[in-house]
């Protein structure tokens, strides 16, 4: 009856594949203990290649024991086994079990890189989810929190690997009951009410049963479900929402992702974004922030500003030193700042700066399928090398077809290209520090190619 849960739980959330590889954190308790030998009896049903974990947070005296017992069995199970020992006792800015679960998942994902793995698979059961729940109400927490743990996500935000729980809806006697004739370790620390978690195992929750509800952790689990799918539907109102925000940063669309190589940011029309419901703006901002792979802590307090910012014709909002939510003309612009500074060696051919290579190379076919950041000039006009360099206040230069000189800023300004951004699209200048070109914006009318013209050059980005 268990597997047949826990293969539902597979099917129903996708968790397993033929043939994945799977990282299995083993601390020696009854939980891991149970997954392990619960994965060992569907490894020829899912063709599985399996591993083992075991992290010495180093709390304990026994805690090296512990580590030798899970080697002894991974040695007598066949199977690779992963280990290594943290000394998390050295005080740090963030509280023990914070440091100690930071710890345990870094480690799990160099493990499951190292094994080449899809997953790492954890033992959290129903009584974890209850527990989680109950914690996280104590916080104040949201929905998502209400929502509990998850039966899978991704291990970082630029991480394919995956944690899986198969048995989060088993609860833990019935895993004990299957491990009747098995041993695991008992951790010592897990009797320590010094800890939020293990107080509301020990003191909230047998309180719970006995004076509300016997099946309180049913109950629990029940609201996590119903949870789950409330974040889930809000999750869907936020794709939707950022699909009919989104917008480009200026006028020559194209340059959106050229900046994008220096510069993570997303942008959104200040309208379209003020009807976001205060309801979404969370999901909303979750999906932004991990599409731009940034990690940063978004509180109440942000919530409320970017309320306020609304209604505002132009503003900020900090989420932190570096990430910022900024409205400005019509615009709602969403980046995490960064200095940038283009320089590099002079170049007659081939040269990569800043995740982008350029290319000059004398032009032959009139036939080549040319797109913005490629351009034809004249080549004779031109004295090499080139060099590619950041812009500063003082440089000018006459755009193709117009009337007269312009300085950069100007230029770029006039496309409607946000302050913060400009510094991230370079010029190419020539050995007089001349500007040749503002790439993917225009070329300069002194290197046009006319009816004179006798050698052509081609100068575009591969």
């Amino acid at each position: 009856m268990l597997i047949k849960q826990v293969i539902g739980n597979i099917e129903s959330h996708s968790l397993i594949k033929k043939d994945d590889r799977i990282v299995i954190a083993v601390s020696g308790g009854a939980d891991s203990i149970a997954l392990l030998y619960i994965l060992l009896e569907l490894r020829s049903q899912y063709t599985l290649h399996l591993s083992i974990a075991h992290l010495d947070h180093g709390l304990r005296n026994s805690s090296f024991d512990e580590a030798h017992s899970v080697a002894l069995l991974a040695k007598s199970l066949k199977l690779p086994f992963y280990t290594r020992c943290e000394n998390l006792l050295i005080s740090g800015d963030k509280g023990i079990e914070e440091r100690a679960r930071n710890a345990r998942y870094t480690f799990l994902n160099k493990c499951a890189i190292k094994f080449k793995a899809n997953s790492i698979a954890v033992a959290h059961h129903a009584n974890d989810q209850a527990e989680t729940l109950l914690f996280n109400m104590i916080r104040g927490s949201g929905i998502t929190g209400l929502a509990g743990i998850l039966y899978k996500r991704s291990v970082s935000l630029s991480s394919s690997i995956q944690i899986i729980r198969p048995l989060l809806s088993l609860p833990k006697q019935e895993l004990i009951d299957y491990l009747s004739d098995k041993k695991w370790i008992e951790d010592e620390s897990n009797k320590d009410t010094s800890f939020t978690r293990n107080k509301i195992r020990i003191k909230l929750v047998p309180f719970l049963q006995k004076n509300f509800s016997s099946n309180i952790l049913q109950s629990l689990n029940k609201i996590t479900v119903r949870c789950q799918g409330i974040v889930n539907f809000m999750h869907c109102q936020a794709d939707d929402c950022y699909e009919k925000t989104k917008t480009s940063l200026c006028s020559k669309t194209h340059l959106d992702e050229f900046i994008k190589k220096t510069l993570l940011f997303e942008v959104f029309d200040s309208e379209a974004f003020s009807n976001i419901p205060p309801e979404i703006i969370p999901f909303f901002l979750k999906k932004v922030l991990m599409l731009m792979q940034v990690d940063v802590s978004v509180y109440e307090h942000h919530y409320a500003m970017i309320e306020k910012l609304k209604g505002q014709l132009s503003g900020e909002v900090y989420l932190s030193k570096q990430v910022i939510i900024c409205k400005k003309s019509q615009k709602i612009y969403i980046y995490q700042r960064k200095n940038i500074e283009y320089t590099s060696d002079q170049f007659t051919n081939k040269l990569c700066v800043n995740n982008t290579t350029f290319e000059f190379r004398k032009y032959y076919d009139d036939n080549y399928n040319r797109d913005v950041f490629t351009q034809i000039i004249d080549m004779d006009k031109l004295c090499l090398p080139l060099q590619i360099r950041t812009w500063n206040s003082s440089d000018l230069m006459k755009p193709l077809g117009a009337p007269g000189k312009k300085k950069i800023q100007k230029i770029l300004k006039d496309i409607k290209l946000h302050e913060p951004f400009r510094h991230h699209i370079p010029i190419v200048v020539d050995d007089n520090n001349r500007v040749v070109w503002l790439v993917g914006v225009c070329i300069a009318n002194s290197v046009r190619v006319t009816d004179k013209t006798l050698n052509k050059a081609m100068l575009h980005l591969l």
